[in-house]
């Protein structure tokens, strides 16, 4: 079995020794973790985008577009889903309104739905088409 000595860095793909460490999913030699928007290196703090990517501290706080659902300009701690940018407050499930706590969301139809609602709307759907 192949030790941490013996890994490959998510870059390069080199071997990564005791100097390495462990981000998003994959070890890293410490000067290969960038920031995907200004590619500054990540040693701390990061955010990981929808789209996989990470993102520093310090991109992750630049002022966004306006949020998608109210329009308002975002000046606060936002989050980036479906492709868009959102007030915390302005995400939220589209049939009980409330926020998602771990961040985890169904889309139907294009719109964004916690667990229990996306099955309730689901079978909801499916009888009616019955």
């Amino acid at each position: 079995m192949k030790g941490l000595t013996d890994a490959r860095c998510g870059k390069c793909s080199g071997t990564v020794g005791a100097g390495g460490f462990i981000a998003n999913n994959r070890l890293w030699h410490r000067n290969h973790f960038h920031c995907s928007i200004c590619n500054e290196n990540i040693t701390r703090e990061y955010y990981v985008n929808n789209d996989g990517n990470a993102t520093c501290v310090a991109c992750t706080r630049k002022a966004p577009e306006p949020c998608y659902r109210c329009g308002s300009a975002i000046s606060e701690t936002y989050l980036q889903a479906m492709g868009h940018c959102w007030h915390q407050k302005c995400f939220l499930c589209t049939a009980c309104k409330k926020p998602f706590p771990s961040g985890r969301y169904w889309l139907l139809n294009g719109d964004p739905y916690d667990n229990d609602c996306y099955w309730g709307a689901r079978l909801d759907a499916q009888r009616l088409s019955k």
